[in-house]
């Protein structure tokens, strides 16, 4: 359709078509570029939780190995501490203190509006209702943050036990607990890792920092074994490494079928 005839060649249908050539109107559109990195499989930390034991104590029993799947409240381990013990005899001491100052106000109570006992026994007794009350209220949430919120056992009624529960449905991806082994406080005796994602981190050189954006879809391919999935950029680290020179890119991928 162009006047000039420098470069042009003519062929024939025939020609065309015995050397593969095929014709097309060019227009504007938009061109994809892609870039292959090195990534690693990482545990996802936002569905990782480590597992302390909050006390001193000795190791009765483990009930889990490395590579288990748990339940949300499911025993993990069970260790005797004395501590323990000290905190459930406070709260069953601030419980029945309790209970006995309840049926003292409840009696002054009566009393005071039979018009039996004075006034003045009456507002004793309910300050000392409240004060048994506050006492027992702090006791209970000491034991609460031990992670035992009944005073006795659920078994045995053991006063020094302690059943560790795992927090999170998921597996255990790290144990560091044997029986008979003392356990400091804070102690990571179990890590509980939620599986069902993964992420995957990519190093970014710092010149082609520009070109990754949240969202971004990526493919991922395992070099171990014949594997592949997708995900999205859920992260772009804004620090460059000052030898390595390059940032972290996260992504987010599913892990349903556990690869």
């Amino acid at each position: 359709q162009y006047e000039q005839i420098e470069g042009r060649v003519q062929m024939s249908e025939q020609q065309r078509k015995h050397n593969g050539i095929e014709t097309q109107v060019a227009g504007p559109m938009l061109l994809q570029s892609t870039m292959s990195l090195l990534g690693e499989i990482r545990l996802n930390a936002d569905n990782t939780v480590h597992v302390v034991p909050r006390l001193t104590g000795l190791v009765e029993r483990v009930l889990v190995n490395a590579g288990d799947k748990v339940k949300q409240g499911q025993v993990l381990a069970v260790i005797s501490s004395q501590l323990l013990a000290d905190q459930r005899s406070e709260v069953l001491a601030a419980q029945k203190r309790f209970a006995l100052a309840k049926k003292s106000f409840e009696r002054e109570k009566k009393l005071w509006e039979e018009k039996i006992s004075a006034e003045q026994d009456y507002l004793a007794a309910q300050n000392a209702l409240q004060e048994a009350d506050i006492t027992r209220q702090s006791a209970e949430q000491k034991l609460a943050a031990l992670g035992a919120n009944s005073p006795i056992g659920t078994t045995g009624g053991s006063l020094t036990r302690l059943e560790i529960r795992s927090p999170i449905n998921g597996t255990i991806t790290e144990k560091n607990i044997a029986m008979g082994q003392v356990l400091k406080e804070d102690a990571t005796i179990f890590t509980v890792t939620n599986l069902d994602t993964v992420w995957v981190e990519a190093v970014i050189p710092a010149k082609e920092l520009g070109q990754i954006k949240v969202g971004q879809k990526a493919m991922i391919n395992a070099t171990a074994f014949e594997a592949s999935t997708s995900g999205k950029v859920s992260y772009v680290g804004s620090v460059v490494g000052d030898q390595t020179l390059s940032a972290m890119a996260r992504l987010v991928v599913s892990n349903a079928k556990g690869l």
